[in-house]
């Protein structure tokens, strides 16, 4: 099916969907006999189910049904529908998730210990991973939660700004269940996109049960390589599935498996070059002069970018990522209160080649005179990441007056990193210019892996967790009716890291250097809140909680005896710091939040605002060097102060209506000599502004029987413009993400057992900036989210 076959399609569900029902079949229901807005039960707090409306803080969660009818299937797709969420999408699988402002920097590709400021979870097992954040797949999904604001008492490092969980549907005990689903798009000046996926659940007795789940997942390209002369050159694909068994030999105990799988190839970024921008031909990399960087042997439109959705890469770059996850759970109901037990095995390797010709041949020109040939200059990364948790709680039952829960933690992780930086022929041209002995190439000699890398570096890191954490919620004595609470909570944390670090290559020197850090920290985040339900539709809350995120080691610099390291001891030392750069420490912020969880009108309307505060401190922050090279420092301090408003509401039975607003002032606050920023610079990449509103008119048709419905939903979404960094600098030449307004709109009829569905995304086509690579690249390539999509999909439930 082509482009056109496609486009054929969606219209013919258009129409089936809209004029093939007859007019006397369709049934709305209006008035004050109104339900309520849809309500999803959350778990977030880890003492069983509850509504968000009951929970003292920021909770949103996207249920099974948005998931499906908006064909939802990854990150940028749900991050859209969250106030003061931000997604630095830079690709497939490459994706650094911060809420309500908390970010200093985009972290790079070669910073394997950086770690996210968002917590990611698979119900409650961790996957978070710096900037490479997985995306396993929307498929047979119950919900997605998103916690907003530190969640450093219940799920530790990495939750400070806030916490994403991913929660599976579980098995069913009591009945077979299974499902097929396609979804069918094509993108505009791209190419076709098409997601199947399948469900089964097998009850296997009456007490167990296997619910296995698969999807693969093909994403079209939409960028064209001016280079390679390759259309449509970032197609991207994802298989997975997921396995889980529920067992449960009484009706106190249950023991559940889960494993999850998934594998993605990507072939090249959604990035895109200014048209017309004659920096592409050259660069001005540490002499300040301009050099040109096409070889002879090259032609101008190669590089002659003249719209958008162009880009000029003459390596074939590549992202690999391999994902396997296993875990198991024991939940044990005892008479006055519940056990939990959680074990799990992460599993994980993503391999990436970048193009890296500009800043190479800005440093030793376009061409190899010895051979005649083009320098072809690269950047290939490997990471292997093992990570094993353990985490057990005691809770309160759901019936306790006191609601409390205690737990400890135990994490122990590995992570193996290499850098390498291959360029063809280069030790012909280091041995014609001297550099190299004769008879020796670059792995003899400078001690590399293997021959023409211009450096080669292994970062491995292996380390250990554990804490100690505690919550409990009590009613106030003096109050009636159990109307005034406060929640004490807290979480003793301690960790220590090892990382040795081998460098080598000509940037080095003769001599490969070998270096091993360690970084041994402990301390304490409490929680406090306290909340007071007003009426039964009215709770009003208040709370302060602490997070934190730890710390790590830099990469290994170059030394004085070789060009490059002269020029980065220059260059810390104009930013003051010429002292250890090896390593960084943790940072730590304070959050203060006001809020209120309200129903209106007989609980057909739900409104929840919350204002807040963060104080952010010794941040850990890139510093990115002209010589090639970027470290973390611990010296910035932010600010972030804002609010969030949401509403839901069902006008009548058949329209329901949903807002978000979020508004996010973070900027520094004091100066910043490292960054050369002041005191009150915007942070990078946080839109002041945040909207997004949306409706569904859903309706009954007797046409296809009862319980069948015909929807018709829309959604628009709003994000403010942005910087890349915090001021202009000449390290770090900062560049705007460009305010955008977009929307989608949905069609469908659903009938309980199946469902048919036709979809445009982006209707206006509009350009959505979502990253922008400025630590290697100047001019910068900017990261678009696709172009507009219109689709198809279909699912069929027995």
């Amino acid at each position: 099916m082509n482009n056109a076959d496609l486009s054929r399609a969606v219209r013919a569900t258009l129409a089936v969907a809209a004029l093939a029902i007859p007019i006397g079949e369709v049934k709305a229901q209006a008035g004050p006999q109104a339900a309520a807005p849809e309500e999803i039960v959350i778990t977030a707090r880890k003492r069983g189910e509850e509504s968000a409306q009951d929970i003292a803080g920021s909770v949103q969660a996207i249920g099974e049904k948005s998931i499906t009818t908006e064909a939802l299937t990854g990150f940028q797709d749900y991050a859209r529908k969250v106030p003061s969420l931000v997604a630095l999408d830079k690709g497939p699988g490459q994706t650094q998730i911060a809420i309500r402002g908390v970010v200093s920097a985009k972290i790079g590709f070669g910073q394997p210990q950086a770690q996210s400021t968002t917590g990611m979870y698979i119900e409650d097992v961790p996957v978070s991973s710096g900037a490479f954040n997985p995306d396993l797949g929307l498929v047979d999904i119950d919900r997605v939660e998103v916690l907003r604001g530190p969640q450093g008492t219940l799920y530790g490092a990495s939750a400070m700004s806030g916490a994403i969980r991913v929660i599976p549907n579980a098995p069913n005990l009591s009945q077979f269940e299974a499902n097929v689903g396609v979804i069918m798009s094509s993108t505009e000046s791209g190419d076709l996109n098409h997601q199947v996926n399948g469900m089964l659940n097998l009850p296997l007795g009456d007490s167990l049960a296997m619910r296995a789940t698969a999807y693969q997942l093909t994403n079209g390209g939409f960028i064209d390589n001016l280079y390679t002369g390759e259309e449509n050159y970032n197609d991207d694909r994802s298989r997975g599935g997921r396995l889980i068994g529920t067992w449960k030999p009484t009706d106190r105990l249950s023991l559940t498996g889960l494993a999850v799988f998934n594998k993605l190839n990507a072939d090249g970024r959604p990035d895109e070059y200014g048209p017309g921008d004659p920096d592409i031909t050259r660069t001005e990399f540490i002499t300040g002069n301009p050099v040109n960087i096409v070889a002879s042997t090259e032609t101008a439109a190669q590089f002659a970018v003249r719209r958008r959705l162009q880009t000029v890469k003459a390596i074939d770059e590549r992202f690999d990522d391999d994902v396997k996850l296993y875990s198991v759970k024991a939940e044990m109901e005892l008479d006055a209160l519940n056990f939990t037990l959680i074990g799990s095995h992460l599993d994980r390797t993503y391999e990436q080649t970048l193009d890296d010709n500009k800043r190479v041949r800005g440093i030793i020109g376009p061409d190899n005179f010895v051979t005649g040939n083009p320098f072809f200059a690269a950047l290939d990364s490997q990471t292997n990441e093992r990570k094993n948790t353990f985490e057990a709680r005691l809770s309160s039952t759901a019936a306790s007056r006191v609601q409390w829960l205690v737990g400890a933690y135990y994490e122990k992780f590995k992570v193996d990193f290499f850098l390498g930086a291959p360029i063809n022929d280069l030790d012909l041209f280091l041995g014609a210019i001297g550099v190299l002995p004769s008879g020796q190439n670059s792995a003899s000699f400078f001690g590399t892996p293997s021959p023409n890398l211009l450096f080669a570096g292994d970062d491995d890191s292996d380390g250990k967790q554990t804490a100690a954490f505690g919550e409990v919620v009590f009613p106030m004595p003096f109050v009636p009716d159990d109307r005034l609470k406060l929640t004490l909570g807290g979480r003793y944390f301690k960790y220590d890291v090892t990382a040795t670090k081998r460098s080598s290559g000509f940037v080095i020197g003769p001599a490969p250097v070998i270096n091993t850090f360690n970084i041994d920290e402990d301390g304490f985040n409490p929680r406090v809140a306290i909340e007071y339900k007003a009426s039964d539709d009215v709770m009003f809350y208040a709370s302060r909680a602490e997070g934190f995120r730890i710390g790590g080691t830099n990469e290994r610099l170059p030394g004085p005896t070789t060009t490059i390291g002269q020029q980065c001891a220059l260059e810390l030392a104009s930013l003051g710091l010429s002292g250890s750069t090896d390593t960084y420490a943790s940072d730590s912020l304070t959050s203060y939040e006001l809020g209120a969880k309200t129903t209106w009108m007989g609980g057909r309307v739900r409104v929840n605002p919350a204002v807040y505060y963060i104080n952010w401190k010794d941040i850990q922050t890139n510093v990115f060097l002209l010589c090639g090279f970027n470290i973390k420092s611990n010296e910035a301090q932010q600010v972030s102060k804002g609010g969030e408003l949401e509403v839901a509401a069902r006008v009548t039975d058949a329209l329901s209506l949903n807002f978000g607003f979020s508004y996010t002032d973070a900027t520094l606050d004091k100066d910043s000599s490292i960054l050369l920023a002041s005191k009150g610079d915007r942070a990078p990449y946080v839109p002041k502004i945040n909207v997004n509103a949306a409706f569904e008119y859903r309706v009954p048709i007797q046409a296809f029987g009862d319980g069948s419905h015909l929807y018709v939903r829309g959604d628009l979404a709003h994000y403010g413009s942005s910087f890349t960094e915090y001021a202009v600098s000449p390290s770090a030449p900062r560049k705007e993400l460009p305010a955008v307004t977009f929307g989608n709109v949905y069609l469908g009829v659903d009938t309980g057992n199946w469902s048919v569905g036709a979809f445009v995304k982006n209707v206006s086509n509009e350009r959505i900036v979502t990253a922008i690579d400025m630590d290697r690249n100047q001019p910068a390539p900017f990261t678009r989210a696709r172009p507009r999509t219109i689709g198809i999909s279909a699912n069929y439930s027995w």
